[in-house]
């Protein structure tokens, strides 16, 4: 790259909105692309680079002679997309970096989107995926250098150890962003964190991710910190020390956490795993995770800290409450607002307002939960990564004659608002979502119908009924006193 080449900086490379930047290699006659492997055909970084993306993909071929075999040979157009060196300093701004493989022998076959080796790298409404590397590091390997991942996406990459990332005495920071879907051979598919390195994770989701042993979504042996995040549906299947979630031995500290839906194929745990080092986990979730044996947690070895108010499906997990699944209530991991998916909790569900201390295990006050909502949103807080909408007084349909308009059905709330349906059959949802100023009404099933169901409803959806064809649904508040003009019942 001529910025690159220009040394010195800062440089900055504006990419064209939404085009494709497809790599490849011109054959230097010697079974080899131009230079010698990964490590080198790689788009070196060795200056202060800032590239623009505007939605663009960099990317390599995958055309006819663009293989990824990954048997430790570095052979013709196999190549990593970003090289940065000691002394290189690379930002990523809203692009995709993609089809990277790192093959061959020595540091070749490590990193297969990005080698960051002892440099920075700051990465930025980006998505590395489809990424490949023989060794550790299919998305990123970061050696002893640092990396801040920001409102990002890392999918479908894979490797030995650390399908989407590999640490090695290193720094990553990980905020509001989503690591999903990538695969290691061995360990780590989501993350692996080596001795001496160090992982700090805000708001974020890990899930789908898989491994053969040691840690489907996160194999740690440094230090591991989580706070308002979710670990979910990430598996480990045929090796002797499974765990879909996080494998350590090293040290963590997580706080509001909800890890759930993870799975082992043969032993260890579900959810959490300790062989060795510290766990100190605070006012969390640990449930239906599933494995052979203690299907949420299984303690082998070291310290296991459980402080605050911490729910488990099972008893596996030491100083734990336990519930079970209907009364925790955990509903499906799903976009419910926020850069990134949760596990929203449902009606009554057990976790709600049960924290009394409402900070993390350095005794900070935690604010809001994984989405970025206000904590609390009731009188307490709530375990785990997701904070509930609190549940108002009950809320009362009533039915009244409106002249002429057919009947017109009154919702008393502390807002006023108005809908006036058409003819047919009507089947539709609402949900109040405090301080939010609104409550949606979605058609499921068509029109209006004859009949009305008279209900009342707290937190959550309700569904209702009215006739006959023509219906004015006024919305006011307690006193009457804010109708709008032209709206609600006389």
């Amino acid at each position: 790259m001529e910025a690159n080449a220009l040394g010195g900086g800062p440089h900055t490379i504006v990419l064209q909105s939404g085009e494709t930047y497809t790599l490849s290699l011109d054959a230097d006659g010697g079974g080899h692309a131009t230079d010698s492997g990964a490590n080198n055909d790689d788009l070196d970084i060795t200056s202060q680079i800032t590239i623009e993306g505007n939605g663009a993909t960099i990317q390599r071929s995958t055309g006819m002679g663009f293989g990824c075999d990954l048997d430790g040979n570095a052979e013709q157009n196999e190549f990593r997309i970003f090289h940065v060196q000691g002394g290189g300093n690379l930002t990523l701004q809203n692009v995709t970096v993609r089809n990277g493989c790192a093959d061959g022998s020595g540091t070749d076959d490590s990193g297969g989107g990005i080698f960051n080796n002892g440099a920075t790298v700051t990465i930025t409404g980006s998505t590395l995926m489809g990424n490949s590397a023989d060794d550790v590091g299919g998305g990123i390997y970061n050696f002893v250098g640092t990396v801040t991942i920001t409102g990002s996406t890392l999918m479908g990459n894979s490797a030995d150890v650390g399908g989407g990332i590999d640490n090695f005495r290193g720094t990553v920071t990980i905020t509001n962003s989503t690591i999903s879907g990538n695969s290691a051979l061995s360990f780590g598919g989501g993350i692996g964190n080596a001795l001496g390195g160090t992982v700090t994770i805000t708001g974020s989701t890990l899930s789908g991710n898989t491994s053969a042993d040691d840690g489907g979504a996160i194999d740690n042996s440094g230090t591991l910190n989580l706070t308002n995040t979710t670990i979910s549906g990430n598996s480990s299947g045929t090796g002797s020390d499974d765990v879909g979630g996080i494998w350590n031995a090293g040290t963590v500290n997580a706080s509001f956490v909800t890890i759930a839906n993870n799975s082992a194929g043969t032993s260890g745990a579900g959810g959490i795993r300790v062989i060795s080092g510290i766990f100190n986990i605070k006012n969390s979730i640990v449930g239906n995770n599933t494995a052979p044996t203690g299907a949420n947690c299984s303690l082998a070895g070291g310290t296991f800290n459980a402080t605050g108010a911490n729910l488990a499906t099972d008893g596996s997990c030491t100083g734990f409450t336990q519930v079970t699944s209907p009364q925790l209530n955990l509903q499906p991991l799903a976009n419910n607002g926020g850069p990134t998916e949760t596990h929203a909790l449902g009606s009554g569900s057990s976790a709600i307002d049960a924290v009394t201390d409402c900070t993390d295990l350095s005794s900070s006050p935690v604010s809001t939960d994984q989405r970025g909502v206000s904590r609390p949103q009731g009188p307490l807080c709530d375990a785990g990564a997701f904070e509930a909408p609190p549940s108002g007084p009950p809320l009362l349909f009533t039915l009244r004659d409106d002249l002429g308009s057919g009947n017109c059905l009154e919702l008393r709330t502390n807002n006023t608002y108005c809908f006036v349906t058409s003819a047919g059959t009507f089947t539709g949802q609402f949900s109040l979502q405090s301080g939010s100023g609104y409550i949606a009404f979605r058609n499921v099933g068509g029109n209006l119908m004859q009949g009305l169901i008279l209900l009342t409803m707290q937190r959550g959806t309700a569904a209702l009924r009215v006739s006959p064809p023509t219906r004015i649904f006024s919305i006011v508040d307690q006193n009457l006193a804010n109708t709008p003009p032209g709206c609600g019942c006389p």
